[in-house]
């Protein structure tokens, strides 16, 4: 009933919306027009860019939307978009089914979608879940489309939540020097910025000396613009007697990845945005996990593409942005293959006896297999920039995708794989073991693959992105001195992420080791650094025996660490990041507040109730630990993590009947959970219920066959149920898993006794 009230509450406040409400006014000075008097040329290349329309007042040419059509049905809901005057409306279902109009106020992106914000009260600005398919009527644009049809109001990308919240995700890259000014007291946004879209000053730094210089000409100014390391029409390479490529001049250092990656990266962010801030102390880009790339590092969810990039020998060889990209009109400076024989060798590249097609054929076109599309967001193709080789026999071993797929749909992998053999049997680059299979094999769990992670993570030839994701699938005991070694030496890296890796790595060691470790990083150069290193260290805090000097290097860098989840205090999960600490310090009732002020300002992040819950199960509170997780479910009644948390409860409370009925629950909810099926079965177990048991073990080794503890489990439940040919099948497997081990040894040598 209550949540049907707040649904009510915030339909009747759009409507409210369509009557009245604030936009964004200019600000009164916007210091990018004083570039436009001396740089009229690039200015003008500029206003045909993404960049220039990356966002705009909907009254503008940059709406591209037809707002004149007839009401439509959008993947089942009535949609009417319309014009009223001068403004713009669109008639959708409200959080309660009914039917709402919402004012939009302004435009976002461009080509090949444009997406719609609407003022919402206070500042807080949402996205509408509908976009214009902005391509051209033959390739199947010039129509509206539902972007999120299946979410529902539990889920973050719904309209109505966080994750379509422009002023937390989008204006900090879409507008120019984006100040977001949220207030978790009064729970508004007094949000600002210098430009509505991507002006200079977003990529130009240090501006405002600039200036100065141009009044003073005399005066010596340190320029941190883009540096021009190519001419146009001219390669920047040669092949050398070895046939290998080697630059006409050294690279120049520039920023300019790192000024990118400001926003074409996928990363957390610290703070907002300031000139000729480090990009480390502002950002922390996220590593290869199977989450966002495929065990080789091709693209798989939205990374913008820093995360591939970094990857590529391109970039440890001083390739920039700006060497493919004109830098203000966005698009390829050079056409076609012609951007990629600047430094590769036409006649040797550019031609059928390299890539096996056509001359000027699709085939031909060295990003159809250098650099495959994905689709995002319906109709956004965008290209993988790590440059790698197609790889079909990877495809056969892991499953990732590869380029000839995407041409030859009809050809299996296999036979992709054997007919590049066939074309090149020479090449180096299947012999080469790479990242892929290491990746892999840790992300489902092994042990094994460890000596692996360690080989990628040392070797120099890995760029600096690539070590890091070996670093973080690391596995190790605590006493292991070969990784207190290992890590010690990562930590010494010259290279932020790799040393972020490391210390979050050392929470494997003993808290003696991860101290010692980490204590030298606490006064790091990059923020990034220290707050992680701060985080790493917290519980050292609560120790009033840890005194001196390192206790006020840990403070600051912790306080570092708090600064960074408040600036980010609009969202749930940095609330949580805060009440973890603050348990990690002894500081309880700190603690419990910023839980609850996670479910305060974004009562969908159901991490926040189990930390709540598990705050109160320590303090023997179980009666508000239950509560807490019945209110989760009550906001999304299909959590399986929350039925999970809830079935421990009853666990502790000895009702096992109600325990088995959440866990069944939480599995009908998520069944790609070993963990759950694994509780399950030591419940099952406990009950007398071998069979049952054995079959939720079996299910938890299936999903996670590098686990250990599942296959033990499995293997032990298996002689209890005397299927003895089974369990040594199993325990010989375990002793794949784990070779040497003198226990799994000993439990073969039992099942054969036993046969």
């Amino acid at each position: 009933m209550l949540a049907h009230m707040k649904t009510h509450i915030f339909s009747l406040i759009l409507l409210t919306l369509t009557l009245s409400f604030s936009v964004f006014s200019e600000p009164s000075v916007n210091k990018d027009l004083t570039c436009i008097d001396c740089h009229a040329q690039q200015a003008e290349a500029w206003k045909d860019s993404h960049h220039f329309h990356s966002m705009a007042a909907i009254d503008t040419p940059t709406n591209l939307a037809d707002f004149t059509l007839q009401p439509m049905v959008l993947e089942g809901d009535n949609v009417h978009f319309y014009k009223k005057g001068s403004q713009y409306f669109v008639n959708m279902p409200g959080l309660d089914g009914k039917q709402i109009d919402i004012e939009i106020t302004h435009t976002f992106g461009y080509e090949p979608l444009q997406q719609f914000i609407f003022h919402t009260g206070n500042g807080k600005y949402q996205f509408i879940p509908y976009a214009w398919d902005s391509r051209s009527k033959e390739a199947g644009g010039q129509r509206w489309y539902h972007l999120y049809p299946d979410f529902d109001a539990a889920d973050e990308f719904h309209w109505s939540q966080m994750g379509q919240n422009w002023n937390q995700n989008c204006a900090d890259c879409h507008s120019t020097n984006f100040k977001k000014g949220f207030d978790v007291e009064t729970m508004s946004y007094n949000s600002t910025y210098d430009a509505i879209n991507v002006s200079c000053t977003a990529c130009h730094q240090g501006t405002e000396d600039h200036l100065k210089w141009t009044k003073n000409q005399t005066q010596k100014v340190k320029h941190f613009g883009f540096s021009q390391s190519i001419q146009a029409k001219h390669p920047i390479f040669y092949e050398n007697e070895s046939g290998l490529l080697v630059p006409v001049d050294r690279a120049k250092d520039t920023k300019q990845v790192e000024v990118c990656a400001q926003c074409h990266s996928r990363r957390a962010q610290l703070s907002d945005h300031e000139e000729n801030g480090a990009f480390f102390d502002h950002y922390v880009p996220a590593t290869l996990t199977n989450a966002l790339y495929h065990a080789d590092g091709q693209i798989y969810d939205e990374v913008y593409v820093y995360g591939s990039f970094t990857q590529s020998k391109m970039y440890k060889a001083g390739v920039t942005c700006s060497n493919c990209h004109d830098p203000h009109t966005t698009k390829l400076k050079m056409p076609g293959n012609v951007t990629c024989t600047q430094c590769h060798s036409a006649p040797k590249y550019d031609t059928p006896k390299h890539h096996q097609h056509q001359a000027e054929s699709t085939g031909a076109q060295c990003v159809n297999c250098h650099m495959p599309s994905t689709r995002y967001m319906g109709v956004d193709d965008r290209r993988d920039h790590s440059f790698k080789i197609p790889r079909p026999d990877l495809s056969v071993r892991l499953g990732t995708p590869n380029a000839c797929q995407d041409c030859h749909a009809n050809v299996s992998d296999a036979e992709h794989a054997k007919q590049l053999k066939l074309w090149f049997p020479d090449s180096k680059y299947r012999a080469k073991k790479g990242f892929a299979h290491a990746f892999e094999q840790a992300d489902k769990g092994s042990l094994t693959i460890t000596p692996e992670l360690v080989q990628i993570a040392n070797d120099p030839e890995n760029t600096g992105i690539v070590r890091a994701s070996a670093i973080s699938r690391i596995q190790g005991a605590q006493n292991n001195q070969d990784l207190i070694t290992f890590l010690g030496k990562q930590l010494a890296s010259d290279d932020p992420i790799v040393v972020i890796e490391a210390i979050r790595a050392t929470s494997q060691l003993r808290p003696i080791n991860r101290a010692l470790k980490v204590i030298p990083v606490l006064d790091h150069p990059n923020r990034s650094v220290r707050m992680t290193a701060g985080r790493a260290l917290a519980t050292n805090l609560a120790d009033p025996t840890f005194k001196g000097e390192r206790r006020e290097k840990l403070q600051s860098a912790v306080d570092e660490y708090i600064e960074a989840q408040q600036y980010q205090a609009d969202r749930g999960s940095a609330q949580t990041n805060l009440g973890q600490v603050y348990m990690m310090m002894r500081e309880f009732e700190k603690a419990e507040a910023a839980y609850k002020q996670s479910i305060r300002v974004e009562n969908i992040f159901m991490p926040a109730y189990i930390y709540l819950a598990d705050l109160y199960r320590q303090q023997q509170r179980e009666g508000e630990a239950e509560k807490v997780l019945l209110d989760a479910i009550n906001v999304n009644p299909e959590s399986s993590d929350i039925y999970y948390q809830l079935a421990l409860v009853k666990v502790r409370q000895r009702d096992r009947i109600k325990a088995v009925d959440y866990f069944d629950v939480a599995i009908k909810y998520n069944d790609k959970n070993p963990r759950a099926f694994y509780t399950r079965g030591v419940l099952h177990q406990e009950n007398g219920e071998k069979e049952k048991a054995k079959q939720d073990y079996a299910m938890a080794y299936k999903l996670q066959p590098q686990s250990p503890d599942y296959l033990y489990t499995l293997t032990v439940i298996l002689i209890e149920l005397k299927e003895y040919d089974s369990a040594l099948f199993h325990a010989q497997k375990l002793g794949q898993l784990l070779p040497n081990n003198p226990q799994v040894q000993q439990l073969i040598a039992h099942i054969r006794s036993m046969m």
